[in-house]
């Protein structure tokens, strides 16, 4: 942060910073002003607060936590709470601010009260005493708080057998309402001596010219009244800090974690003070705080939700040796509404934007430099410590949070990895790549990888890609057991915790994409995040793709569109698509030969190993490796239902010849014959080979030359009079079309 030492001086000549009892030091003045301009940072509209809580926590170590009124609450929760925190004696400093804004009238009420909008009021004490200790019972009923309604009506806590009092002190105000000093009808000597209050001798002391500041006020008039409670929390033994870039939806996880020691054994539980603060464009940003349980799959319920205007604090109980996760995360575009109600909760502004450089304010305050009388004053349009520098103001870091974290036992808040490798002791590996390419409105395996443990334990990969690219509900994310081939699948990009026996054989972990239609996936970057508990190999998997044109249906008995042989090693997928019938119904399985053809003219016996169906589409993915002693190849074919192929597509299970034409016209493919067709993409690590099983076909080969073996010219004689029949068929059909030729010229004669 550059300053030069131009000060901010009031309307008086008096300095707005922080000044050394030794008049020739001026490191107090540099640094606040440094502090103040970092603060200072893309504020969000009309806020000032969070800037002086900032630099509060940097100059002093003391957090502020800002905590609203609500009317909506019980009236004694308030007072519950300051009690609760007053006892904590010497680590927090609890205060109170009346409401930024409010009417006229109500403005007026507090003036003739003697109470300031712009200040904050200490909080001394709260006191419980019987009814029947005298007083009257009088209240701010007028609700000149502005928070809290017309007339500041709150839940009542049913507390109906005693009064509660809270004493105050300010040294910028004078209280005049119910209960001051003055009032003569609210007190009484019993209450006097309950509260400890001598009246009277304070009387005294004031007509004698000493000024006091402290003075009580009754539960109603105090709930009424103000608008918030700031708890100072004290410095913490250990800090750690946390500061990171904000994208287009989210940061970067971090990890936090409070050590477990020799006095916080682990499972104890420490009291957490946490300070948010963000410098962000217009969307609102809110931190979210949850367990951290490195195993889940699915993220856990945040234990804290919190939006972050500015600065934002709080307080929480983290267990001891216990990881916790933190998002920050930013609204998705239209969240400017969001960002107004936060604003509008946020507390007194107490720093003022002041007006442009060279005009004069309205109390003629302004920056000098130190100890130059005769500079003009520059004006700064109000009292507050607002920095101007010669230099240019320094521009807004939109996208920037920082996250502070303070506790008297050792803490640690980092990026997830390295916080979990270096506290929570488990193995981590970073691998990335370029996915392949997806055509608008197909399928595609875009990413593999390939995780090997060297022993029995618990691994968990996420996958994480390009937030600009497809909607994260277009893949899908799989890992194939290397021993099994079987397939599981999880709905996001994390896998959770996947168990591993000694001497696995490993798994592939597959990602595939179907591209909406009219959007493709173009090459991008993707990155793979492998946590484990044990050592293990991770790398990235080359894929190959092979894939076959569009194929017609050829008719057969069981409506099968192919039998293939694909080689399984590694993880393979298939994908099969009927692009011109959306409803058909495919069932798409891997099939185990039980017996080879024992005759000529015979078909393998084959049984299904595993299976999947789909309508339109279907994908297998993991192929069951092969027996000892068969072949490394996988035998896998896909069929249509016989329903949907009868009823829905009337698909022919015998080859029909094509109609004749008439000449100079194109012929007609019969019904179902030339009406479906099919592609296959087989995707998987180099290699990968795909081939048609054609044992079937070199049967029936074998059975023709056992014929023709037997009888020579058998094919040849067959062949003819399967010409003569097609020929003999095709006269008919001609003579057959002349005849209904004629009988139609003869109805239209004698029409």
């Amino acid at each position: 942060v550059e300053v030069d030492d131009r000060m901010p001086f009031d309307g008086q000549d008096r300095p707005l910073l922080p000044l050394s009892s030794d008049p020739l030091e001026l490191w107090p003045l540099i640094l606040a002003r440094a502090v103040y301009k970092l603060s200072a940072a893309a504020p969000p509209p009309g806020a000032g607060a969070g800037r002086d809580q900032a630099a509060l926590l940097r100059l002093t170590g003391w957090m502020t936590e800002t905590i609203p009124i609500l009317p909506s609450v019980p009236k004694a929760t308030a007072c519950n709470l300051v009690s609760s925190l007053l006892s904590r004696h010497g680590s927090a400093i609890v205060a109170v601010s009346l409401p930024p804004t409010g009417d006229a009238a109500a403005d007026s009420l507090l003036s003739e009260r003697g109470l300031d909008r712009t200040a904050l009021l200490t909080v001394c004490e709260v006191r419980q005493v019987d009814d029947t200790a005298g007083g009257h019972a009088v209240s701010d009923a007028h609700g000149a708080g502005g928070a809290h309604g017309v007339n500041g009506s709150h839940a009542d806590n049913g507390n109906t057998g005693a009064r509660r009092f809270v004493r105050l002190q300010s040294e910028l105000m004078t209280w005049r309402g119910p209960f001051c000093d003055m009032d003569e009808m609210a007190w009484s000597s019993a209450l006097a001596s309950e509260l400890g209050w001598k009246r009277m001798q304070r009387l005294r002391r004031v007509a004698a010219g000493e000024k006091l500041h402290d003075f009580w006020m009754d539960e109603d008039s105090f709930i009424s009244l103000f608008g918030s409670i700031h708890v100072l929390h004290a410095p913490s033994s250990h800090t750690a800090v946390r500061i990171g870039a904000l994208s287009a939806s989210q940061a970067e996880p971090s990890l936090l974690m409070a050590k477990a020691g020799d006095d916080t054994p682990a499972g104890s539980r420490l009291l957490t003070s946490i300070c948010v603060q963000v410098a962000r464009g217009e969307r609102p940003v809110s931190l979210g705080l949850s367990p951290y349980r490195w195993t889940d799959g699915i993220e856990p319920v945040p234990l804290v939700a919190l939006p972050c205007a500015d600065v934002s604090a709080f307080q929480i109980e983290l267990v001891a040796g216990v990881a916790y996760r933190v998002d920050m995360c930013v609204a998705a575009e239209g969240g400017e509404e969001q960002l107004e109600e936060l604003e509008s909760a946020l507390p007194p502004s107490l720093v003022r934007e002041g007006d442009e450089e060279g005009e004069q304010g309205e109390d003629g305050g302004g920056d000098k430099r130190q100890g130059e009388e005769g500079d003009a004053p520059v004006a700064q349009g109000g009292a507050g410590p607002v920095i101007q520098d010669g230099s240019p103001p320094v521009p807004a870091r939109p996208g920037f949070y920082s996250v502070w974290v303070g506790s008297d036992s050792p803490v640690r808040i980092g990026d997830v990895n390295t916080v979990a490798k270096e506290e929570l002791s488990l193995h981590v590996h970073t691998v990335g790549g370029r996915t392949r390419p997806v055509t608008a409105g197909a399928w595609g395996a875009v990413l593999a990888l390939r995780i090997q443990p060297s022993a029995a334990g618990s691994v968990r990969a996420s996958v994480r890609l390009p937030a600009d690219g497809l909607p994260l509900a277009c893949y899908r994310l799989h890992v194939i057991d290397g021993e099994t081939g079987a397939c599981t699948s999880f709905a996001g990009l994390s896998t959770g915790g996947l168990a591993f026996a000694e001497g696995s054989q490993g798994s592939t972990l597959i990602v595939d994409v179907k591209a909406p239609p009219g959007q493709a996936m173009a090459e991008v970057d993707w990155a793979a995040t492998v946590l484990a508990d044990t050592e293990v190999q991770v790398s990235a998997v080359p894929l190959e793709e092979v894939s076959a044109v569009e194929q017609p249906y050829v008719p057969n008995p069981g409506f099968r569109l192919f039998r293939s042989c694909v080689s399984c090693a590694g993880g393979v997928a298939v994908h099969v698509a009927c692009p011109g019938a959306p409803g058909a119904a495919l069932t798409l399985r891997q099939l185990q030969v039980d017996r080879e053809p024992e005759a000529a003219g015979d078909d393998r016996q084959t049984s299904v190993l595993r299976s999947i169906s789909g309508v339109g589409c279907v994908t297998l993915l993991g192929l069951e490796p092969p027996a000892e002693g068969s072949s490394a190849e996988a035998l896998i074919e896909c069929v249509i239902d016989a329903p949907c192929a009868i009823s829905t597509l009337h698909l022919p299970t015998r080859p029909v010849a094509a109609q004749a034409a008439p000449p100079g016209e194109g012929g007609q493919a019969a019904e179902g014959e030339a009406g479906l067709v099919w592609t296959m993409r087989v995707v998987g690590p180099a290699g990968l080979t795909v081939k048609e099983d054609d044992s079937y076909d070199k049967s029936l080969a074998a059975l023709a030359a056992s014929w023709e073996a037997a009888q020579a010219g058998r094919a040849a004689k067959a062949k003819a009079a399967r010409e003569a029949y097609l020929a003999q068929v095709a006269d008919r059909g001609a003579a057959a079309d002349e005849d209904g030729d004629e009988k139609n010229g003869e109805r239209e004669g004698g029409a």
